[in-house]
């Protein structure tokens, strides 16, 4: 991701110099990063989401009232979202970079900046 990063800001920067379809290879190079950004997210989200969670089943358990006990099916429901949306995530984000791999995205990149 932060190698992407790198590529991105210098696909950018000399984004003028070059045709519409460097943009449009610009553009994918976009859409890749704000996918890793968001699986990012969730891997980042997810594990705090989880200490949340345990903290508040230690607090349900040392609670002596069952009235004062913190209901936890909306965190658990969240996590388990947030599981699922990263691996959809994740999985499209591979199938990005193997479609590239198949349809040759790096020559299309150079074939795109070179002047003809």
């Amino acid at each position: 991701r932060n190698a992407g990063k790198i590529l991105r800001y210098a696909m950018e920067f000399f984004e003028e110099a070059f045709d519409d379809e460097f943009s449009s290879c610009l553009k994918e190079v976009k859409q890749l990063l704000d996918l890793m950004g968001q699986v990012h997210d969730c891997d980042v989200n997810i594990p705090t989401l989880n200490i949340q969670l345990r903290e508040i089943r230690s607090f349900n358990r040392a609670t002596l009232n069952p009235k004062d006990r913190i209901r936890t099916k909306a965190l658990v429901d969240l996590i388990r979202a947030d599981q699922n949306r990263r691996l959809t995530m994740f999985s499209d984000a591979c199938t990005v970079i193997a479609r590239w791999d198949t349809e040759n995205f790096k020559q299309r990149v150079v074939q795109s900046m070179i002047k003809v």
